[in-house]
């Protein structure tokens, strides 16, 4: 058949288009080029070809993103502040140790 793609993780996305909004499975492999539409995609949002005149490079407006957001997007693990929370246990449970 050919050769696979490096993927680098899987997401769900909510796209908007000529006023119908779906989601749909966003696949992201490893790699530079153009952003590729399954076939899945295109039976869902149906593009208006007529009407597309131009493809762009949005690689700086992420960039953006994530220089600006830095912390949340690091190889280093954190911790969440200035949060609580409950965690409800039914008083028949019984403790596991393991």
């Amino acid at each position: 058949m050919g050769n696979g793609l490096p993927v680098f993780g899987k997401t769900t996305v909510t796209v908007t288009y000529d006023s119908k909004t779906v989601t749909l499975p966003l696949i992201i492999i490893e790699g530079e080029g153009a952003a590729l539409l399954g076939r899945n995609c295109l039976n869902n949002i149906r593009l208006n070809w007529g009407t597309i005149h131009l493809l762009a490079n949005h690689s700086s407006t992420l960039h953006n993103v994530l220089q600006k957001h830095q912390l949340l997007f690091c190889d280093e693990l954190g911790t969440l502040q200035g949060a609580t929370a409950t965690i409800h246990v039914p008083p028949y449970s019984q403790p596991k140790f393991y």
